[in-house]
């Protein structure tokens, strides 16, 4: 059976593929907060988490993908081809239509899809007591205080932290 060689690697190809390992090895050194810069830089964004293994492995995927390219042009052709197709749920979710202010003006708040309008009263029965909590355009109402999460409502209704939407079951029956 004949020996397969590799496929022959141009020497300017080399040369990148060493330097993209040396940027990943020059990742493990840095400190959170240099690794949260250099993610800042690359990504233009902050990022979502300082656990120091979640950066490294982002800013491994970044350094790689700028040196190989992100997407090919076939990809971005067929993502185009394929954005039409996806289902109307989803596409809320990765579209959002811009809220307008009443004046037809696009809104800047950033109101989570799941919440129910303003001035509607959602009610959670917990422990044989019904809670009712009025949503605000910013705020959530119970017991004649203002909280700024239903996080902090279910809170205060249970006396342990948790997710808001998950005790008021506003998840889409999750």
């Amino acid at each position: 059976m004949p020996k397969l060689k590799p496929p022959a690697v141009a020497p300017a190809e080399k040369t990148a593929l060493r330097n993209v390992a040396i940027e990943i090895k020059a990742l493990f050194p840095k400190t959170n907060r240099e690794l949260a810069a250099q993610f800042r830089q690359m990504f233009g964004r902050e990022a979502r988490s300082n656990n120091r293994e979640w950066l490294i492995k982002r800013l491994q995927t970044g350094i790689q993908s700028d040196a190989e390219g992100w997407l090919t042009q076939r990809s971005k052709v067929r993502i185009e081809q394929l954005a039409d197709t996806i289902p109307a749920e989803w596409a809320d979710r990765i579209r959002p239509s811009a809220p307008t202010n009443g004046a037809g003006n696009a809104s800047t708040s950033k109101r989570d899809f799941r919440l129910p309008p303003a001035g509607t009263t959602i009610v959670r029965i917990w422990k044989g007591k019904e809670h009712h909590v009025l949503i605000g355009e910013h705020d959530f109402t119970y017991n004649g205080a203002a909280y700024d999460s239903l996080s902090k409502v279910a809170r205060v209704v249970t006396g342990i932290n948790q997710s808001g939407f998950a005790f008021f079951k506003l998840n889409g029956g999750k």
